[in-house]
C-alpha cells in the first residue's frame, strides 16, 4: 500500500486529530494541543533536521497566530534523536506516555521504520520526513510524508536524466543507510527500464570527510551523469572534492542536493548541479517550505472538518487504492438523512444506537 500524503491529510489526518481532541466529548480539559516534535537537531541528520524543523515552526506560528485549532494553541516541544535510530525510539515511546495527538518527525527513514512499530501500535498519526520506499511498503495506516516516497521520486529523477540530459551511462553514489539503499535499489531498477548503464555503484557512509577516492572511481567510470543521494553535509563535502579534481559530468540529485543548506556548505561548488523542477514550483529550500505547506495544510483542515464530528474513525479508515501512480480515496460521505445527528457532534451505529466517543487513553 503507498500513502500519499496529500490525500491523506485532506480525508485521514484531520479526523485522527479531531479524535485526539476528544471533539465530541462534552468538555474539554486541555488548554493546548499537544504534538510533539522527535527530530534530529545534532549528529549527521543535523541538517535534514533543522530544515524540517524550521518548516515546521513556521506553519505552527501561522495556525497559533490566527487561533490554534479550535481556539487552542499548538504546543510543540523539541526532542532531539541525536541522528540515531535507537534515540528516536526512546523519544517516542517517551512522547506516547503523554498522550499526543499527533508527532512530527523524524527525518532520517532509518528512525522512522523503528518507530512505526510504537505510533502504531498507539494508533498516534506520525508526520515524518523520511523518503524510503520501505516506509511505504509498510503500509501503515498512521504514517503520513512531508515529501515524496522514493517509489514517486526515483521515475522522476529517471525521466530527468534520460530526457533531459540525455544520459546512455550513469555513476552513482550513494548514502549507506536506509535512505541511501532505497533510494539506491530504486534508481538502479529506473536505469534498467530505460536502458541506461550503470558504470560506477559507489556506497559511502553516513558522516563521511573524505571523498577524494570515491571522486577517482567516479571519474574513472566515465559515466554521461553522475547521481548523489547522500545527506546534506556530505553531498556538500563530495561537490566540493568533485571541484577540487575537476569534474565536469553533469552532476544530478533530488532534494537533498538541491537544497539550499547544500548550496551554502558547498562554497560556490554546488553551481551546475541540476534535478527534475519540484511540483511546487522553485523553492530556495523545497524541504522547509515543503513541511510548512503541509503541516499547515494538515492542522488548519482540522478546524474546518469539525462539522463532520462524527464520522473521524470512518474517515480514517476508509480504502485506499492505486490507479496509474495516483491514490485514489473511496472517500466515506455522510449520510443526508443523518445530518442532524453529525452536526450535533453525535455518530451513531447502523442499528442507529449511540456510539459515545472518548479519548482512547
Amino acid at each position: 500500500m503507498s500513502i500519499s500524503i496529500a490525500a491523506l491529510f485532506r480525508l485521514g489526518l484531520a479526523s485522527a486529530i479531531l479524535a485526539g481532541l476528544g471533539l465530541t466529548s462534552p468538555v474539554l480539559a486541555q488548554s493546548t494541543v499537544y504534538i510533539p516534535a522527535i527530530l534530529e537537531l545534532s549528529g549527521a541528520g543535523a541538517v535534514s533536521g533543522t530544515n524540517f524543523r524550521d518548516g515546521m515552526l513556521l506553519a505552527i506560528d501561522e495556525i497559533n497566530a490566527k487561533g490554534g485549532i479550535l481556539g487552542r494553541k499548538i504546543d510543540t516541544p523539541l526532542l532531539d534523536t541525536q541522528s540515531d535510530a535507537g534515540i528516536s525510539r526512546a523519544q517516542v515511546q517517551k512522547v506516547l506516555d503523554n498522550n499526543p495527538y499527533v508527532i512530527l518527525g523524524p527525518v532520517f527513514s532509518g528512525s522512522v521504520l523503528v518507530d512505526m512499530a510504537l505510533t502504531h501500535q498507539a494508533e498516534i498519526p506520525e508526520i515524518v520526513g523520511g523518503e524510503a520506499a520501505a516506509i511505504t511498503q509498510k503500509g501503515d495506516p498512521y504514517v503520513f510524508r512531508t515529501s515524496f516516497g522514493q517509489q514517486f521520486s526515483m521515475p522522476k529523477i529517471a525521466n530527468y536524466i534520460r530526457d533531459s540530459v540525455k544520459a546512455k551511462s550513469v555513476a552513482v553514489l550513494w548514502v549507506n543507510n536506509d535512505f541511501g539503499k532505497g533510494g539506491r535499489d530504486t534508481f538502479i531498477k529506473e536505469m534498467a527500464a530505460r536502458n541506461i548503464k550503470v558504470t560506477a555503484d559507489i556506497s559511502t557512509e553516513s558522516g563521511q570527510a573524505d571523498f577524494s577516492a570515491d571522486v577517482v572511481k567516479i571519474k574513472a567510470a566515465n559515466a554521461d551523469a553522475i547521481f548523489v543521494y547522500v545527506n546534506e553535509e556530505e553531498s556538500a563535502r563530495f561537490l566540493r572534492e568533485a571541484k577540487k579534481q575537476g569534474v565536469k559530468t553533469a552532476l544530478i540529485g533530488e532534494t537533498t542536493l538541491l537544497g539550499q543548506k547544500v548550496i551554502d556548505l558547498a562554497q560556490g561548488a554546488a553551481e551546475g548541479v541540476a534535478g527534475p523542477r519540484r511540483p511546487h514550483g522553485r523553492c530556495a529550500d523545497p524541504c522547509r517550505e515543503g513541511v510548512r505547506r503541509t503541516l499547515q495544510e494538515a492542522l488548519q483542515l482540522c478546524v474546518r472538518s469539525q462539522r463532520h464530528q462524527g464520522l473521524h474513525r470512518r474517515l480514517f479508515h476508509q480504502a485506499r487504492h492505486r490507479e496509474n501512480g495516483q491514490v485514489r480515496q473511496q472517500a466515506v460521505r455522510p449520510d443526508p438523512a443523518r445530518h442532524d445527528d453529525h452536526a450535533e457532534g453525535r455518530a451513531r451505529r447502523p442499528d442507529g444506537s449511540d456510539i459515545r466517543q472518548e479519548r482512547r487513553h
